[in-house]
């Protein structure tokens, strides 16, 4: 028994060795650290533990055992790894446009749609970006690059039952809103990146689906009487972008998708050190997940 432990260890100490040698031969030191540090995480050491009691398990002649520690391995390995949670990533997310958004030569907006979920607040009440970040620095690029003129912040942190917006008094503002509405969080931090106040406007919402509805409600007052030929841009995160463009379909809405936040097609700087499990890789995993199960609902 003692034995077979032994050769146990030593197949994980194999297999995280050519892991991390591998990636320091290709991509370098600093890399090969942190895949090393990847490997110490509770999703790397439970890879690990599970291949090392599968070999164990084989080597006292318990296949049975074996398999379904083989199997549990394989399964930690696709469901948290950078591959298979790229190539999903990649079958969901709005492809990216030869052109970027801000380019010269890219269309401009009579209003972009920015829609929340975002930022929020720390523990000193400050306004931060979270993971999906990229979303408001695009409205701002946009504006900076003046693509577009207005732009409306979406989201609210509780139902509401009625659709809510700003009534267009020229100042942004309306107590409908909260503090912690997606919808506010967007609009402040805007502001602190150079974007008039007076250029922003929100609309409620709690979910992709309800701020659709509320958009429907508030875009008329918007644009009517207007003779402006340029589209609504709609901005999300990539792998967001088509179920946002489905829901908006519902409501009879037409909008130019700007993809923000693009994870699939990121090159690969990590060499052989791709192949480790992480709770990022599994956290897309599941963000894909989500979405083709929407798709498939219909939602």
């Amino acid at each position: 028994m003692k034995q077979s432990w032994i050769e146990a260890l030593l197949a994980v100490v194999a297999l995280a060795g050519l892991l991390v040698v591998g990636t320091a031969a290709t991509e370098g030191v600093s890399t090969a650290q942190r895949v090393m540090t990847d490997l110490a995480m509770p999703i790397g050491l439970l890879w690990l533990m599970a291949f090392g009691a599968a070999v164990q398990q084989f080597r006292f002649g318990n296949r049975q055992a074996g398999f379904g520690l083989a199997a549990a391995f394989l399964a930690i390995w696709i469901l948290f790894s950078s591959f298979f949670a790229d190539s999903l990533i990649g079958a969901v997310e709005y492809p990216l446009t030869s052109i970027s958004p801000i380019a010269d030569d890219a269309p401009e907006f009579q209003l972009v749609i920015l829609l929340g979920g975002a930022a929020g607040r720390n523990h000193a009440g400050h306004p931060e970006l979270g993971g999906a970040g990229e979303r408001i620095a695009m409205a701002a690029k946009l504006w900076h690059a003046q693509k577009t003129e207005r732009i409306i912040c979406t989201g609210t942190e509780k139902p509401r039952s009625q659709p809510i917006f700003d009534r267009g008094d020229g100042s942004g503002r309306s107590s409908d809103f909260t503090a912690d509405d997606p919808a506010e969080l967007g609009r402040e931090i805007l502001m602190s990146l150079g974007v008039p106040g007076d250029r922003i406007f929100r609309c409620g919402g709690q979910n992709t689906i309800s701020e659709m509805q509320n958009l429907a409600a508030y875009l008329p007052s918007l644009t009517a009487n207007s003779a402006d030929p340029r589209p609504i841009g709609l901005i999300t995160s990539a792998f967001h972008l088509p179920r946002a463009i489905r829901l908006a379909k519902t409501q009879k809405l037409d909008f130019v998708p700007i993809p923000a936040g693009s994870s699939a097609g990121v090159r690969n700087t990590r060499g052989i050190g791709i192949l480790v499990p992480t709770a990022g890789a599994g956290e897309s995993v599941a963000r894909a997940a989500k979405e083709m199960l929407a798709r498939v609902i219909g939602r």
